[in-house]
C-alpha cells in the first residue's frame, strides 16, 4: 500500500479522534447491578510502540521494550466515572514529534479527569470510563488503528504530561471546553494481547502480513482474556506526514499487569471543580501531589524489586 493511498484512508478513520464523536455501542455485559466497577491495576514491561511519525509500527519494526523499569498505575471507578491514573517510564532516544528529540528522558503522565464533560462523547464512552466492550477493528467502537481487542475496562480524557519534571501543554481548549489543566488527550485499554510480544509483530489472519487499518475484519478473533494496558496520549494540532495524523503521538504499552490495591487518602478530582473551582495555585498544588504520588510508586516498585 502507497503512502499516500494508506494517509488518506486513515486520516479518514482518525478524524472522529479529534471530536470524540465516534460509533456508538452498547455493553457486551454488565457488572452486578448496585454494585461498583473498580479496578486497582498495575502495569510493568514497559512497550514504545513506535515514535514520530509512525505510532503503530504494525510489522513491529519499531517496536521496543524499555530498559529501564517503568510504571502504569490505574484506579478507577467505572460506576461513577471517576478515578487517577499515573504512568511512568523512561526513553533513552524518542522522537516525539517533527522537532522535538527526547534523550535520557523521563515522561510522567497523570489522568485526573475522564470523558470531555460535553454532549459530543459517544454512548459507549458512558461518561469516559467503560467496560467489558470491544473496541477498534470491526468492533463498531473506535477507529480501527488497531484489530478488535476485547477491554475488561478502557477510559477516554484529559492526560497531563510531565516530560523531566516539566509540564509538557497541550493548549488552551479540549473538544470546546477551556482547559485548565493544560492537558492532552488520553486514551487507556486493558486489553487481549495485540502484538506478538517478542516481535512486535500486529498480524493478519494467516500471519503473513501485518494488520492494515484497511481490512479490520482480516484478523485472528480476540479472546476474552485482558492481559495488557495500552497508554495513549495525542495532541490536537493535526500532521498530515504522521500516522496517526497528530502532531505528537505517544503510544507505550504494559505486558505485566496485576492487582494491586486501591489508593489510600486520595480525593478523585472532578469535572466541576476543575472548570469552576481551581486557581493556579490549587493546580500547581495538584501537579505536586501526582508527581509526589509518581515517585512514590516509583520507589515501592523499585523496593520490590531490590
Amino acid at each position: 500500500m502507497s503512502k499516500s493511498k494508506r494517509m488518506s484512508v486513515v486520516l479518514g478513520l482518525l478524524l472522529v479522534l479529534v471530536t470524540g464523536v465516534l460509533i456508538g455501542a452498547t455493553h457486551a455485559q454488565e457488572g452486578d447491578e448496585g454494585e461498583p466497577s473498580e479496578f486497582h491495576l498495575r502495569g510493568t514491561s514497559v512497550v514504545r510502540i513506535g515514535q514520530y511519525p509512525d505510532s503503530f509500527s504494525y510489522d513491529g519494526s519499531d517496536v521496543e521494550p524499555l530498559e529501564r523499569p517503568g510504571f502504569f498505575e490505574l484506579h478507577l471507578d467505572a460506576t461513577n466515572d471517576v478515578g487517577l491514573m499515573i504512568g511512568r517510564f523512561y526513553v533513552d532516544q524518542y522522537q516525539l514529534n517533527a522537532d522535538t528529540l527526547l534523550e535520557d528522558s523521563q515522561i510522567t503522565v497523570v489522568y485526573p479527569l475522564f470523558g470531555f464533560n460535553n454532549d459530543l462523547e459517544p454512548e459507549y464512552w458512558e461518561g469516559g470510563i467503560t467496560d467489558f466492550i470491544p473496541l477498534h477493528g470491526d468492533s463498531g467502537n473506535e477507529a480501527p488503528v488497531l484489530p478488535a481487542v476485547w477491554n475488561d475496562v478502557a477510559s477516554w480524557g484529559p492526560a497531563v504530561v510531565f516530560i523531566d519534571g516539566e509540564q509538557w501543554q497541550g493548549g488552551t481548549n479540549m473538544v470546546s471546553e477551556t482547559n485548565p489543566l493544560g492537558a492532552l488527550y488520553g486514551h487507556m485499554m486493558y486489553t487481549n494481547l495485540v502484538r506478538d510480544p517478542e516481535t512486535g509483530f500486529v498480524s493478519n489472519s494467516t500471519g503473513d502480513a501485518p494488520y492494515s487499518p484497511m481490512a479490520p475484519s482480516d484478523v485472528v478473533p480476540f479472546d476474552m482474556d485482558a492481559k495488557m494496558l495500552h497508554l495513549v496520549v495525542r495532541t490536537d494540532e493535526r500532521d498530515q506526514n504522521a500516522f496517526p495524523p497528530f502532531t505528537t503521538f505517544m503510544h507505550f504499552n504494559f505486558l505485566d499487569v496485576e492487582e494491586i490495591e486501591p489508593l489510600q487518602d486520595v480525593e478523585y478530582l472532578t469535572w466541576d471543580e476543575a472548570l469552576n473551582g481551581l486557581t493556579p495555585e490549587d493546580i500547581q498544588g495538584l501537579f505536586d501531589q501526582w508527581l509526589a504520588l509518581a515517585d512514590e510508586i516509583e520507589a515501592t516498585i523499585t523496593e520490590a524489586d531490590a
